[in-house]
């Protein structure tokens, strides 16, 4: 999707399908307005759901231009 509307609704749905989810940032790599990032997704009990890894690209005004997320499910 693109914009910053579709990205808020995307998250709305991601909280009404995983309520109480949560995620932790294991590692971040930030090299010339790219962002790597390894994250894990939590259930509401604590328990593991994945780990999975997101690429971001910023502008020269540091705004998100790129998003894609890799992960086994």
């Amino acid at each position: 999707g693109q914009g910053f509307d579709n990205l808020v609704r995307h998250i709305g749905k991601f909280q009404e399908q995983f309520p109480g989810a949560y995620f932790r940032s294991n590692k971040l790599i930030s090299h010339h307005g790219q962002l790597l990032s390894e994250w894990t997704m939590y259930n509401r009990d604590g328990s593991e759901y994945l780990t999975a890894h997101s690429y971001a690209r910023f502008n020269e005004q540091g705004r998100l231009t790129h998003l894609a997320g890799f992960w086994n499910a």
